[in-house]
C-alpha cells in the first residue's frame, strides 16, 4: 500500500479536529503539538503548521536540520507566497505538519511521493493560512529512503507531482498562482522527467 492509500485511511478515521503527523521512524520535541494547536486556535482560518526539524541518525546523534534555521519563509498572513513556495521548494516533512482536518476537504492524493508537500498545497488551496515554525520541533531520523540521500530522485518525483496536480487541479491552482503553469511547463521538460530514471 502506497503512503496517500494509508493517509486517505486514517484521514477517514479522525474525530478531532486537528491532525499530526508522525513518520514511525521520527519523535516530537515536548512542545511540537502545543505550539501547533496554540497557533492553530487563533483562527478558523489557520490550516497548517510545518516545524523544521533536526536531523538525526540511528544513534540519535544530531546531524543538522531539514531546512535551514535562519531561513527566510513566508509569512502566515500571505497565502500566495506559500502556495508558490512549496510548488518549487520543500519545507519540513511529514512529522513536522499539523493541520486542521477540515483544512484538506474535497482534496485527492497522488499515489506516488510528495504527500507532504500536497498536504501544504491543499489547504493553501481551499483558502487557509500556513505558518511556518523555523524552531526545530521534531527529530527526523535518517535511512537509506530518506530524501535527504535519495537526490536527484525527488526532484523528478517533484516534476510528476506538478503534471498530476495540472490534470486534477489545475484550475483552481492557477487562480491562486498564476505562475503555476510556468511551473508545470518547467516539469513537463523530457530532461526533468527522466535526468535520474
Amino acid at each position: 500500500m502506497r503512503q496517500a492509500t494509508h493517509l486517505s485511511a486514517a484521514l477517514n478515521a479522525v474525530e478531532s479536529p486537528y491532525v499530526a503527523l508522525l513518520d514511525d521512524d521520527d519523535y516530537w520535541a515536548p512542545n511540537h503539538l502545543q505550539r501547533a494547536t496554540e497557533w492553530l486556535e487563533q483562527d478558523k482560518l489557520n490550516g497548517l503548521t510545518l516545524s523544521n526539524g533536526q536531523i538525526v541518525d540511528g544513534a540519535n546523534n544530531l546531524k543538522g536540520f531539514t531546512n535551514s534555521p535562519t531561513l527566510e519563509i513566508p509569512h502566515e498572513s500571505k497565502p500566495k507566497d506559500w502556495l508558490y513556495w512549496l510548488l518549487r521548494t520543500y519545507y519540513g516533512s511529514t512529522s513536522g505538519f499539523v493541520f486542521r482536518k477540515a483544512a484538506l476537504a474535497g482534496w485527492t492524493f497522488p499515489n506516488f511521493p510528495c504527500i507532504d508537500l500536497h498536504i501544504a498545497v491543499g489547504i493553501l488551496v481551499n483558502g487557509y493560512q500556513c505558518k511556518g515554525f523555523s524552531a526545530s520541533s521534531y527529530y527526523y531520523r535518517e535511512h537509506e529512503q530518506s530524501n535527504y540521500t535519495k537526490g536527484d530522485q525527488v526532484l523528478r518525483e517533484r516534476h510528476q507531482w506538478r503534471i498530476w496536480l495540472a490534470r486534477n487541479h489545475g484550475i483552481q491552482l492557477t487562480r491562486k498562482c498564476l505562475k503555476f503553469p510556468l511551473l508545470v511547463l518547467k516539469s513537463a521538460l523530457p530532461w526533468n522527467l527522466n535526468f535520474s530514471k
